[in-house]
């Protein structure tokens, strides 16, 4: 091993832990303890470190200090692959809050980005094991149960990793892995609770079929419509898929329209955004006031804001999200991994209801002409 390779290794040991103990690296790297030794005191002559009995440890220096010591003057303390489905909507903001942590810890993202494809997305994560990374988060592009193929992968690997987003619907798939996600079923009853207050007693959801978060949506409506009101489990209406021709939402729009005016329905929680804006916009063509004769309440609060009226939202904690995950996946590289028989740790964040314009009091007599 180079002598630039012996250091960059102290420093970086230093940076995780604070301290390290020359025998124990000495058996990590294959290299001499007479070796580590002559490289320690050589860091410490340059004031990179303070040497103590039998090994080194960190120069705490002031904030701002920008001597040779300096933070910025180091490696990172890891390297992390990040494989996300998209860069955009939604998961922007989850990599923002994976670069904040990431900057706050020392630590350097690598991203791979799969655009919902299970074969790149597989080879993304072996690109950046192939780099020598010493963590991996991913946001597989499905759940386990639809996509297994990803999940078995991870969980064969040799460095620790944390699931964002994502999972198993059923935990007993497989050896469990880390996780850190929203609580999606958790959000949407806290969208049905909102809409309970109001005197609503008739809710649809309406949801991209194939959104991962719109598994997790409609388990947690149906395991909600014994709270809030019968009848809500057969009220999931699953609209074209994102991307279809305008006619063919329109058509399933109207459609949804129709079976308010049919039923009673008073309310509906709409995913995406996009899908609450079209149900809005149709709704005001048709004369039915937003909320006057209709409450719609988007999920996910990307653009929900930009409404006609501004929708009320629930919004999934996505920035908290990245930098949970970062976290968790550094103190797994702190510790060395996850011990054998140790406990895999799943983080549920909850998502916040941001209220606005588009939801009020139910009409007792809904109308859709």
């Amino acid at each position: 091993m180079l002598a630039t390779q012996r250091r960059d290794a102290i420093l970086r040991e230093l940076r995780l832990r604070g301290t390290v103990r020359i025998s124990d690296l000495s058996r990590r790297l294959g290299v001499s303890v007479a070796t580590l030794r002559r490289d320690v005191t050589e860091l410490a002559d340059e004031g990179l470190v303070e040497r103590v009995h039998g090994g080194a440890a960190a120069v705490q220096r002031p904030a701002g200090d920008g001597g040779p010591g300096a933070p910025s003057s180091l490696a990172a303390v890891a390297a992390l692959g990040v494989v996300v489905p998209q860069a955009r909507y939604y998961f922007d903001r989850v990599l923002q809050g994976m670069r904040e942590a990431a900057a706050e810890l020392g630590v350097r993202l690598v991203l791979g980005v799969s655009d919902y494809d299970g074969d790149l997305e597989r080879e993304h994560v072996r690109r950046t094991l192939a780099l020598g990374v010493d963590g991996l988060l991913v946001a597989p592009a499905d759940v386990e149960e639809r996509d297994p193929h990803t999940y078995a992968m991870l969980r064969a690997v040799d460095v620790p990793v944390v699931i964002v987003e994502r999972g198993s619907l059923d935990l007993t798939v497989g050896p469990a892995l880390d996780h850190v996600r929203s609580d999606h079923a958790a959000g949407i009853q806290r969208a049905l609770g909102h809409l309970a207050a109001l005197g609503h007693e008739r809710v649809a959801v309406a949801v991209n079929p194939l959104s991962v978060t719109a598994t997790w949506l409609v388990e947690g409506f149906t395991a909600a419509a014994a709270r809030f009101a019968p009848g809500h489990a057969e009220r999931v209406v699953r609209l074209p898929r994102l991307g279809s021709p305008a006619p063919v939402l329109g058509a399933a729009l109207d459609a949804l329209l129709d079976r308010c005016a049919a039923e009673g329905i008073t309310a509906v929680v709409a995913h995406p955004d996009e899908y609450a804006m079209a149900l809005a916009d149709l709704a005001a063509l048709r004369g039915v006031a937003v909320p006057g004769g209709l409450s719609v309440v988007a999920y996910d609060d990307e653009v929900a804001e930009l409404g006609a009226p501004p929708l009320t939202a629930v919004s999934p904690p996505k920035h908290d999200v990245g930098r949970e995950a970062v976290r968790l996946v550094v103190d797994r590289v702190l510790g060395g991994g996850r011990s054998r028989g140790s406990s895999p740790q799943l983080t549920t964040l909850l998502p916040e209801l941001v209220v606005r314009e588009s939801t009020g009091p139910a009409d007792p007599r809904p109308s859709v002409d």
